[in-house]
């Protein structure tokens, strides 16, 4: 995914949150107004049971578009897939000496074990990876729309529909997953065995993302209100945790030092205040269902806190409002709970816009968010898999092939680079070092690299400069002017094709 797509995405989305909350206070003013609540009522009868169908078939198009499109929409699945690499060859997954490949990502080791066992299978690297993605956010709805007793609460999944990447090969389809069976779990009488499952959940979500304990944590807040006080159910949790968290650290190239590192390093992010605002905007949109049909505030302070706290950790660059998608599906069983509670004639009258109003404001946001990814993957899809087929051709004639970025346009072929390091050749991991760059990493293992010929051939997108493209957190060239000088005196372009420049190292005589 390119910068202005990222720019635009998170517009949208942003738009959607601040949709909401405009209509919302709309409503309530109009629904206040005698001659037109009867009107109101009657149309979000009509229209609301239309507007699920409008987002499964949104999902469901862009699912199948997503599904036949040969390789990734975003920059840091396919990092995630070169990570699953890595683990079933036994590489290290959080290098301490970065060399120039310049990987390793932020999250925890479970995401690329679970890309290790896609890429064990028989079947295209790409298409595996998708179809894990598609399987969790799939499961998550459906344990949801099988537990969710109240239509209102069911509608409120809404929140979810303008955002592909629960398609995406991330953790957040897996987190949502993980919160949904937690979620299954809140009915269970017996609070020991309840605490205990919740911790091994708690401990898969911590092995996604670090922060991933904090979904199962606002489930436990809710499920046990008095759970901060219960220092025997608060052992169990934390005993499960560790059962599911540390095994990883003990699969070869898995380092426990090299995570906590790596952790450090994200430290140095700080906070952006425009993203902080966007995460602000969304998390008010979820709160505010609750708020009106005044949910009982003592038991809910701690969960707000929590959203809090995650709403702050997903402020850093490279971060957004996808971070609190968990919390909809926590925020689904609250408002069901809170309604189950209530006989039909004691309900909020008007229970039947606040569920619609979430659906009419996302529903929009999901045909603006989804439909350029609909139409991109489909334009794109003949092209991409011809490029594909270039670079497998290259790499046969060329060894050592390493794939390279150059400006902004061909950036999308650079996702391809697993396709090389399924044969042994390290690669250059773009996301990983705009992430590590912005924590003050330098690229000086890259251009020593290049300038001693470590690496013999390059391709890059055809007709731009190697190594020119952008940083995304920054703005400015993601490559240092050392790299690009080192490229410059050793590369000579030897072969063109459609789509890549093949450039050979001459090394110094």
């Amino acid at each position: 995914m390119d910068v202005p797509h990222l720019i635009t995405k998170m517009a949208t989305l942003q738009r959607g949150a601040a949709l909401f909350v405009l209509a919302w206070l709309l409503v309530q003013v109009l629904a206040r107004t005698p001659f037109l609540n009867a009107p109101l009522q009657r149309f979000s009868r009509a229209v609301t049971p239309m507007l699920p169908w409008w987002l499964l078939a949104c999902a469901v198009l862009y699912a199948g578009a997503y599904l036949a499109y040969p390789t990734h929409a975003d920059h840091v699945e396919a990092s995630v897939l070169v990570l699953g690499e890595h683990v079933r060859r036994g590489l290290p997954l959080y290098p301490t000496d970065l060399g120039y490949t310049m990987d390793g990502l932020l999250y925890g080791p479970l995401l690329a074990v679970l890309n290790a066992l896609v890429l064990s299978l028989s079947i295209d690297a790409f298409l595996g990876s998708k179809l894990l993605a598609l399987a969790s956010t799939v499961v998550a709805v459906g344990l949801c729309a099988t537990q969710l007793r109240d239509r209102c609460a069911l509608l409120y999944l809404g929140f979810l529909g303008a955002f592909d990447l629960l398609f995406f090969n991330r953790a957040e389809p897996h987190l949502l997953l993980l919160t949904a069976l937690a979620c299954r779990c809140m009915g269970m009488s017996d609070a020991g065995r309840r605490a205990w499952l919740l911790g091994l959940l708690a401990g898969l979500a911590a092995s996604l993302k670090v922060h991933g304990v904090l979904y199962i944590a606002a489930v436990y807040l809710w499920a046990q209100p008095d759970g901060l006080r219960r220092p025997a159910l608060l052992l169990r949790v934390a005993a499960g945790a560790l059962v599911t968290a540390l095994p990883w650290f003990l699969l070869p190239g898995i380092s426990l030092p090299g995570y906590l590192h790596f952790l450090k390093l994200a430290s140095l992010h700080g906070i952006e205040p425009r993203i902080l605002l966007d995460n602000g905007i969304f998390l008010l949109a979820l709160w505010l269902p609750l708020l009106v049909l005044r949910c009982p505030w003592r038991s809910v302070l701690g969960i707000a806190a929590l959203e809090l706290l995650v709403a702050v950790l997903g402020a850093k660059k490279g971060a957004g409002c996808w971070h609190l998608l968990p919390f909809v599906v926590l925020h689904a069983h609250m408002l069901d709970a809170l309604l189950s509670q209530r006989s039909p004639a004691n309900r909020h009258p008007r229970a039947e816009l606040m569920a619609l109003l979430p659906m009419l404001s996302l529903a929009m946001s999901t045909a603006f968010a989804l439909a350029p990814g609909i139409r991109h993957h489909l334009q794109q899809r003949d092209d991409i898999a011809q490029a594909r087929v270039a670079l497998r051709e290259l790499a046969s004639s060329h060894p050592g092939l390493v794939l390279a970025t150059g400006a902004e346009q061909g950036y999308e072929l650079s996702y391809l680079r697993i396709d090389l390091e399924q044969l042994g050749v390290r690669q250059i991991d773009v996301p990983a070092f705009i992430d590590l760059q912005w924590a003050g990493v330098q690229d000086a293992p890259l251009a020593e690299a290049l300038g001693q010929c470590r690496i013999p051939h390059l391709a890059v997108p055809r007709g731009e400069p190697a190594f020119a493209n952008l940083s995304g957190y920054s703005g400015r060239p993601l490559f240092s002017d050392a790299v690009r000088l080192a490229f410059a005196a050793r590369f000579v372009r030897v072969v063109q094709t459609a789509h890549f420049d093949l450039y050979r190292c001459q090394a110094p005589t």
